[in-house]
């Protein structure tokens, strides 16, 4: 990797060979083909190429990993410095030895900041407000980016865009044109673009984001908070009525019914999450899952029993309307039930339940 990474810095060259011409190594750092790069975008994906940056200074490379694995190349063109991170373990960790390298290696430099190109306009102020994430790296994994919505704010001279939660907002500041700058590199980092299938979207680096209104930002996440409350609330209380039930305390029928239904949907749930635990855990997750396996069933099985325990409970609940339950049993459990088919609808809507994670 340090030979690849010294013929990057070389512009092709290996010793006295040409590998590959300047040019090619040049296009592999520059986005190209996207409607995004088309639009100005410089910020992003190359080929198989993609940009890091810190204190103004731009690094190109490639990061990736496998569960127990990961790894990272960066190299930095107008010094001629390079590094490489291999890390015997998952998660954050190369991003992290990344991040201290990076901030050694530029801790002499300071970058200006940008000035701004032109003046603020109206239409750049209606760009305000929030957005969802519409290309996540997993399409089997959309329904989690609509948990987390970015919000973009355009000021008397800049922006600030970023997630709600998770990361600080970054500042951008108005460039040439439409499309608006990173304040600390002077590149371009967002662009408009008008997509065939999305309709109008802005690119920042790599992300897509689509406009949305505030209950599309809040509601998904707000609903994620309540169902987990709920549940957790209705799991807490099974080692309390159920006792009960057994001493006769509580009649069958009715109350039973509308305890322990909902519960049985979320029973569904914890099957299809077991599953994705048991593949993740596994020394080749993606082989695991992607056959025919215990797992990949127990995902495939579980979310379709979580819709269909959600409908049940929803005629359990109608069923038993008019009946005489304990007050606040009542009221706990038709919320769950309600929050358990909006969960499921929500899935549904994003291909979730039923999903094959086999070819």
């Amino acid at each position: 990797m340090v030979r690849f990474a010294r013929m990057l810095l070389d512009r092709g060259r290996v010793g006295e060979t040409q590998l590959l011409s300047a040019d090619s190594v040049a296009r592999s750092e520059t986005p190209r083909q996207t409607l995004a790069a088309k639009a100005g975008l410089q910020l992003s994906w190359g080929l198989g190429n993609t940009v890091f940056h810190r204190k103004g200074v731009v690094f190109h490379g490639h990061e990736g990993g496998l569960p127990g694995a990961s790894s990272l190349l960066a190299y930095d063109p107008q010094t001629g410095a390079a590094y490489i991170v291999l890390a015997n373990s998952g998660g954050p960790v190369a991003a992290e030895i990344h991040r201290l390298i990076a901030d050694y290696w530029s801790r002499d430099k300071s970058a200006a900041p940008v000035a701004p190109e032109r003046e603020i306009t109206d239409a750049d102020r209606a760009l305000s407000g929030h957005y969802r994430l519409v290309s996540p790296v997993m399409q089997s994994a959309e329904f989690l980016a609509g948990l987390l919505p970015w919000m973009l704010q355009v000021g008397a001279d800049g922006a600030s865009i970023g997630p709600l939660l998770g990361a600080p907002p970054r500042v951008l500041v108005p460039g040439a044109g439409d499309n608006f700058l990173q304040r600390s590199t002077g590149r371009v980092a967002l662009v408009r673009v008008e997509d065939p299938t999305a309709g109008a979207l802005l690119h920042y680096g790599p992300q897509a984001l689509q406009k949305i209104g505030a209950v599309g930002a809040y509601g998904p996440p707000l609903l994620a908070v309540a169902w987990l409350v709920c549940a957790l609330v209705a799991l807490a209380f099974v080692p309390i009525w159920l006792p009960r039930y057994w001493l006769g305390r509580i009649p069958r029928g009715a109350a039973v019914a509308i305890r322990v239904w909902p519960l049985l949907t979320l029973a569904a749930a914890l099957v299809a999450l077991l599953g994705v635990k048991m593949a993740m855990a596994s020394d080749a997750p993606y082989a695991l899952a992607g056959r025919v396996s215990l797992p990949s069933l127990m995902v495939f099985a579980g979310s379709i029993a979580f819709f269909a325990c959600a409908l049940w409970s929803l005629h359990i609940w109608f069923r038993h309307r008019g009946s005489r339950i304990n007050r606040l049993v009542k009221y706990h459990s038709t919320a769950l039930i309600l929050l358990n088919l909006l969960v499921a609808l929500y899935l549904l809507g994003y291909g979730v339940i039923g999903i094959r994670l086999w070819a």
